[in-house]
């Protein structure tokens, strides 16, 4: 299973997740020219600001997942190879 979902995930990270992140972020600091301004005369703040789109426009909202064997997760059972779709979003 792996060596079918590894290149999925190389895929998407390498690609359409930068791609979106960018878009998403120009949109967000368009939306708000302050806080561009403020990356702008301040290079240290690069890092953080990378960070906080992430969290502000995640360019991945959900994500699948199959589990490999039985679990119980929040009083949920969850059995082996039934898919799993976890809502990044919701954790910000």
């Amino acid at each position: 299973m792996e060596i079918f979902e590894t290149p999925r995930v190389l895929l998407i990270a390498c690609n359409e997740t930068t791609r979106i992140l960018v878009g998403n972020g120009m949109l967000a600091f368009l939306s708000f020219p302050e806080l561009m301004q403020r990356l702008q005369e301040d290079a240290g703040l690069t890092n953080p600001g990378v960070s906080e789109m992430l969290r502000f426009v995640p360019p991945v909202r959900m994500d699948k997942r199959t589990a490999r064997a039985d679990m119980v997760i929040g009083g949920k059972r969850i059995r082996a190879v039934q898919n799993v779709v976890s809502v990044i979003g919701a954790a910000n």
